[in-house]
């Protein structure tokens, strides 16, 4: 009897014990975070794709849990695979999967859950005596995350696809690429779907769930308790370089310097989840541009007594909104009185920008800007504002040009994010863009309309502004809808709790699966805290991850029978 069974499988899964779980992967690569009441023991989580941190998690923690869940294991340089046998192993496997990789200082949920969600499944199939006429197999990826190498989901794309050269040389902030960080051995396995693995024919699987936390606020807003995904967006990513020569550094003595650290409180957050708007972001790296290009262009008689170096974004990602946000900033004159000048300038525009945010429904606390006098700013270089400021106004504008056009189509679920900006000691500008979108047109046309930004930039500052495509931009995708129609019953009918049909805004690895023809459909729970991702202060709740994990134990068992 089916319907036994699967009430028996749902009677073992304890929303604590997969937090617990959770907890135990999260050490690996996880630095304490201040507790708080709902969790008293936190971690911001720092596991790279293929760090030394990223590998422990499987090899150390992943690993023996499916060993306990009674699953057999294949190494892959991509993840770890578990296998539960079936009764009849000939049938097609039935996949589960999700990642462990994570961002900097990220949460403990992040793909995670999928995968414990996935293992705790097998164990309460296992200890209920139940043998599925499936194989059930379970995948721990890596790669999921863009935040090192710049190219996301690259770990599902090789086990589904196989990773072209182009993609093996995606490289890190030290030049390290995946090729590298992976050897010959483990590229030559990456670049070959998972179905070819060790030279041995694996059947195409039988279908794919993914579970993961939602990354947004739907859920919470809207009180159910889980989401039915029926569509994924998919990004256009860029690395954006300003400049084409090297520039000189400013090596005039002044006789009066004075060093600051202007500084934005912002709120880091998922850059693809969550949706455009001052009441849904405070992204840190749009309100310093906004402040910085309005005192550059209308002070511009002034403002060469002001310089301004590297701007630093707190674990800074491709895929984050800029939280804590800090520009370096020099003011340098032949009289104090010049020097003095600049500074009450520079603290009225901050004065400025905190009176702006009072009563305005905005996520940013209401002293969100703050300058700070420091002794000395030994890693900043300066170079002459006639050379650098034309190329800071350029990329300012860049940043506000990502946000309003964006933000314009919000209605139709684009979200745009330049979530790293760097300067280097040639003045060259670097920073890194993320469109996304489930629908394809609107998507583009906002990438388009921030290129045609970028050219009235170029034109208006004379700097020279390139484009280049990051491997892994992709078209978004739909799931199965015989899986959205199954997995809504079968919540329906085992009473796990309410839910509903609806889209991600963030992409995940069911969508490479779906890309290969394999139907795929992905499970989410609410994420609490306003929907925060991708930051410590993330929370899903036990009810909300047990009421999950039984709803992934059900459908698996459906489709596994």
């Amino acid at each position: 009897d089916l319907d036994a069974d699967i009430l028996r499988v749902l009677e073992k899964i304890k929303g604590r014990v997969v937090e617990q779980r959770l907890l135990d992967v999260a050490r690996v690569g996880g630095l304490p975070y201040p507790p708080t009441e709902q969790l008293p023991e936190r971690y911001a989580v720092n596991r790279l794709a293929l760090s030394e941190e990223d590998i422990n998690a499987r090899n150390d923690v992943i690993k023996l849990m499916m060993h306990k869940a009674g699953m057999s294991m294949i190494e892959h340089p991509l993840g770890l695979i578990g296998r539960f046998e079936g009764s009849q192993p000939e049938l097609t496997p039935l996949f589960i999967m999700s990642h462990t990789d994570s961002v900097p200082n990220g949460d403990m949920y992040d793909g995670t859950l999928g995968v414990v969600g996935g293992i705790e499944t097998v164990r309460a199939i296992k200890e209920s005596g139940i043998v599925p006429k499936r194989p059930i197999f379970v995948l721990a990826l890596t790669g999921e995350e863009s935040a090192r190498f710049g190219l996301a989901l690259f770990g599902s794309r090789g086990m589904f696809h196989g990773l072209t050269d182009k993609e093996l040389q995606a490289c890190d902030g030290l030049g390290v690429t995946i090729e590298e960080a992976l050897g010959p051995e483990g590229s030559r396995l990456a670049s070959m779907p998972f179905f070819r693995l060790n030279d041995k024919f694996f059947p195409t699987p039988h279908a794919v769930i993914e579970l993961h936390v939602e990354q947004s606020s739907d859920l919470e807003k809207d009180g159910v308790d889980l989401g039915i995904v029926e569509s994924i967006a998919a990004p256009v990513r860029y690395t954006i370089h300003i400049g084409d020569r090297e520039l000189e550094p400013d090596e005039i003595e002044y006789q009066h310097k004075k060093y600051l650290e202007l500084t934005v409180n912002g709120k880091a957050d998922h850059s693809g989840a969550t949706p455009m708007g001052e009441e849904n972001r405070a992204d840190g790296l749009v309100e310093m541009a906004i402040v910085l290009s309005r005192l550059m262009e209308e002070e511009m008689d002034r403002v060469q007594t002001i310089s301004v170096g590297e701007i630093d974004i707190l674990s800074g990602a491709i895929n984050k909104i800029p939280g804590l946000t800090t520009a370096n900033i020099r003011l340098a004159g032949q009289s104090e009185q010049q020097v003095d000048e600049a500074l009450r300038l520079l603290q009225d525009r901050v004065t400025l920008s905190n009176t702006y945010r009072e009563g305005r429904q905005t996520l940013f606390d209401a002293q969100a800007m703050e300058l700070r006098e420091v002794d000395d700013l030994h890693d900043s270089q300066f170079f002459p504002g006639s050379t650098i400021i034309p190329r800071q106004l350029a990329a300012f504008g860049l940043i506000i040009a990502t946000r309003n056009e964006a933000t314009s189509r919000r209605n139709e679920h684009v979200v745009g994010t330049i979530g790293t900006f760097s300067l280097d000691s040639s003045g060259m500008i670097e920073m890194k863009l993320d469109v996304r979108g489930i629908d394809k047109h609107p998507r583009d046309l906002t990438a388009t309309w921030i290129r045609e930004a970028a050219r009235r930039l170029n034109s208006k500052h004379g700097v020279r502004i390139f484009f280049n495509d990051l491997p892994g931009n992709d078209d978004p995708v739909a799931m199965d809808a015989g899986l959205v129609k199954t997995a809504a019953e079968i919540i329906d009918r085992y009473g796990i709790g309410s839910s509903k049909v609806m889209f991600s805004a963030a992409g995940h690895d069911a969508q490479n699966a779906a890309r290969a023809g394999i139907p795929a459909v992905m499970l989410f729970c609410p994420s609490r805290n306003g929907g925060k991702a991708h930051h410590p202060d993330a929370y899903s709740s036990p009810e909300d991850i047990e009421k999950g994990v039984k709803a992934l134990a059900a459908l698996t068992m459906r489709l596994a029978a």
